[in-house]
């Protein structure tokens, strides 16, 4: 509770600048984590990259009368850059009606990051290139097996109680255009066409420190 407080007054509060939101937000999840301060800012500056703080979010994500308990997995405890990316993805679905509006974080132990507002579970897969020559690429199978642990359950549908399929939406914004092709070819291949039809992909519109190729 002293979390979302923190962080609401956060959100909502007049614009405050760069180094005051920042430390607004490394307070916040500090505090959620029960991690020294000191410490959070150590593994900040080690990868400036991560979206870490709430403030590397476009505001209209932050609006969303959900978003706080979005970003928040009830799996794991936490709120990180992935279940930040997982939120922002799960809204661009909806916006894009892959999936019915009125999102929800799933209850722990469930199989799925979210629920939509038709009561189907959702799974959101955040593969991401390598930012150095040296590291592999994207790799297709790994992805696959992912995907098919998902969509070889057949969980209950929150609303009807009827069994159903989870939904796995892959947001490609972190992802290569040659990366992103190769993966698209190799599920489409790989999975079943009677599974393959519960699979999305969503890119996010702003250009978050993308790792697209021109």
């Amino acid at each position: 509770m002293a979390f979302e407080i923190l962080l609401g007054l956060f959100i909502l509060a007049s614009p405050p600048s760069d180094s005051e939101s920042e430390k607004a937000c490394v307070q916040a999840i500090a505090l959620f984590h029960g991690i020294p301060e000191a410490q959070l800012w150590q593994k900040l500056r080690q990868d400036p990259e991560n979206i870490v703080c709430l403030k590397n979010v476009p505001g209209r994500y932050q609006q969303h009368p959900n978003f706080i308990r979005l970003v928040y997995d009830p799996d794991r405890g936490v709120i990180n850059p992935k279940t930040i990316r997982e939120a922002m993805a799960a809204i661009v679905a909806a916006e894009n009606q892959i999936i019915a509006a009125n999102i929800i974080r799933a209850p722990a132990k469930s199989s799925g990051d979210f629920i939509d507002g038709n009561g189907d579970l959702l799974d959101i897969k955040l593969p991401s290139s390598p930012r150095t020559p040296e590291a592999l690429p994207v790799d297709p199978q790994h992805w696959f097996e992912e995907a098919m642990k998902k969509l070889e359950r057949d969980p209950v549908n929150f609303k009807t109680g009827r069994a159903t399929k989870i939904k796995v939406i892959f947001d490609v914004t972190w992802i290569t255009e040659e990366d992103e092709q190769r993966l698209k070819r190799f599920l489409k291949e790989k999975i079943p066409a009677d599974l393959y039809k519960f699979v999305y992909y969503v890119q996010l519109p702003e250009p978050i420190r993308r790792l697209r190729s021109k």
